[in-house]
């Protein structure tokens, strides 16, 4: 019967040293709503085709009150720019009043 071991741990069979996962790289974020009205978001990462193993995906949980820290989440794994917030109008007499 053969040695069970857990990938994420770095020691193998009769304590061999394993081989590092490969580089992180994000495959795609999967968001599914919960049964609280919150969120989960899931980090699925590309196949390690090297040696070593591949690193699992992720879970992350977002409670129903927590919707700006999972958009902060999303906005900083996918790379996305948040908009700018709209101007904010110049103080005295509007132009629409000092047309008339």
């Amino acid at each position: 019967m053969g040695h069970a071991y857990d990938f994420r741990d770095n020691e193998g069979p009769k304590g061999t040293k394993m081989p590092s996962a490969g580089p992180k790289t994000l495959k795609r974020l999967e968001v599914t709503p919960g049964k609280n009205g919150g969120h989960s978001v899931n980090h699925v990462f590309n196949y390690n085709p090297g040696p070593g193993p591949s690193h699992p995906d992720e879970e992350h949980i977002f409670g129903a009150s927590e919707g700006p820290k999972l958009m902060a989440h999303l906005q900083k794994h996918l790379g996305i720019k948040a908009p700018a917030p709209p101007p904010v109008p110049a103080a005295g007499p509007s132009a629409n009043a000092l047309a008339q």
